[in-house]
């Protein structure tokens, strides 16, 4: 038996990419349903104060829960300040660390990372119900998510297939195949979430939209916490989080064991022109994009 199957309790096949399935959805191998449901019991919601910020993978989300963190934890204790990324501001699917011991000592404001399929499944281990708690969504041009998932994964060393796949291989065969690509086909995802996204207390962000101007998101991100902040607080926010200052500095992210690498890469927007060979593909993936922000009265980015 694979040393990568944590349960025996879902559907785990190591084929493309290790992963198990649940609620006939495939989500990376350390998603067990003993946590989830250990999630279900033991994680406490503060709905007054606690902020979810969900993505697709590779959709931008190591550099909102750094914004979040920047803004709402500046006055954290040393021992908070001095942890990892991921470890302040943890992950809802990582049974491998999630931090239930510490976060019911945390202070008000808490923040935590999701990629759930749905809002209902999230409902379902999480919220139980009460929706007020602040959602943040980010969403990303899918043909850089999987341009970018592409390349993390490359570096996990989780996959024969993907070390030897070119792009194209892994975009189709993974990225486009709904029985195992984590946590379903990106269009699923998106259309799950903006379609609840007035019965949950969530802000929409596009990564392109941070790109052009970080500044201006920032703000409506500090406005739907409630975080009344002076421009020149925004702007010194802008700047701590950017890409560069992030990759010159230490301690972040879990550098040691070689994660900052598959992580963080560019961080631009339209890196897909350099690894699309199939011209088509690209514009039928522009074209599924285009339709739902149409269907959500989103301002269509340029997707040429």
């Amino acid at each position: 038996m694979s040393s990568l199957k944590l349960s025996a309790n879902y559907d785990f096949s190591e084929n493309p990419i290790p992963h198990g399935t649940l609620n006939g959805v495939a989500v990376p191998f350390f998603a067990t349903p003993e946590f989830r449901q250990e999630l279900t019991e033991k994680f406490k919601l503060r709905p007054e104060s606690d902020v979810f910020i969900v993505t697709y993978p590779k959709s931008g989300t190591t550099w909102m829960q750094n914004i979040v963190r920047t803004m709402l934890m500046s006055d954290d204790t040393p021992e908070n300040a001095q942890l990892k990324l991921d470890d302040r501001v943890p992950y809802t699917d990582m049974s491998l660390n999630f931090p239930f011991d510490k976060i019911e000592g945390w202070p008000n404001p808490r923040a935590f990372k999701s990629h759930h399929a749905t809002p209902s499944e999230m409902d379902k281990l999480i919220f139980k119900g009460d929706r007020s708690a602040k959602i943040i969504y980010v969403m990303r041009d899918p043909r850089d998510v999987s341009v970018s998932l592409y390349h993390h994964l490359k570096k996990t060393g989780l996959s024969k297939f993907v070390e030897e796949a070119t792009f194209d291989e892994f975009h189709k065969q993974y990225m486009r195949n709904s029985d195992v690509v984590y946590y379903g086909l990106w269009e699923k995802h998106v259309d799950s979430w903006l379609s609840k996204r007035t019965e949950f207390n969530m802000l929409v962000i596009r990564y392109e939209d941070m790109i052009e101007n970080s500044s201006r998101e920032i703000e409506k991100v500090a406005k739907f916490l409630g975080a009344h902040l002076p421009s020149s607080r925004i702007e010194e926010i802008a700047e701590l989080t950017s890409f560069s200052t992030v990759m010159h500095k230490g301690g972040l992210l879990k550098d040691e064991s070689g994660v900052t690498n598959s992580i963080l890469r560019k961080g631009v927007a339209g890196d897909w022109k350099n690894h699309f060979q199939d011209k088509e593909e690209a514009a039928k993936m522009a074209k599924i994009a285009e339709e739902l922000y149409i269907k959500y009265n989103l301002i269509t980015p340029n997707l040429e």
